[in-house]
């Protein structure tokens, strides 16, 4: 049995993690805001971390799957291109949702 390179169990591991904030960061839009609340730092600091966290995600992907590293560790398998993927659309929407916050921001 071949050990599980390092970088491999940190893309999964930051997947996992940025996804959770996000669904977390989804949950938290749906709760009503009194209509003064002026205080958007807990929103700021979900998903600021949730971009972070994706980010990273997406950066060990390119890593694993350079050219450079296939001949040591193998050939990524067709899941960690589809699970990178799914990070890059939950990064966009981060993006989009960090946006609007601060538009909010800007607004009152």
């Amino acid at each position: 049995m071949e050990p599980i390179p390092l970088k491999r169990v940190f893309f999964w591991t930051t997947y996992i993690l940025g996804t959770l904030v996000f669904v977390f960061g989804l949950l938290l839009t749906q709760v009503p805001r009194p209509q003064n609340d002026k205080d958007f730092r807990l929103e700021f600091a979900i998903w600021g971390s949730c971009f972070c966290i994706l980010v990273v995600c997406l950066l060990l992907m390119r890593r694993i799957s350079s050219a450079r590293f296939r001949s040591t560790e193998g050939e990524p398998a067709k899941a960690y291109y589809l699970f990178s993927l799914l990070g890059a659309v939950e990064l966009c929407f981060c993006v989009y949702a960090f946006v609007s916050i601060f538009i909010q921001v800007l607004s009152h």
